[in-house]
């Protein structure tokens, strides 16, 4: 999954916010994991905290330069 928010489309940000949720329930039957490469200041942990919300029990890890790299 790639953070690619910003093209042109008509459609409602709740539908696409359900239809990333359906989708992760999708893949993580299957899989168990969900590969999320975003940018360490962007929408990240938004998407996280939306996947909180609707009942996902989130485990994440960063990168270790990343994680070197970033306070705290």
């Amino acid at each position: 999954m790639i953070d690619a928010a910003y093209g042109h489309d008509d459609i409602d940000q709740t539908v696409c916010r359900q239809k990333l949720v359906w989708e992760v329930r999708r893949l993580l039957k299957e899989t168990n994991v969900i590969f999320l490469p975003v940018p360490q200041y962007g929408r990240g942990l938004e998407l996280l905290q939306l996947l909180w919300q609707e009942g996902h029990l989130v485990h994440f890890y960063r990168d270790p330069h990343l994680r070197a790299s970033s306070p705290a």
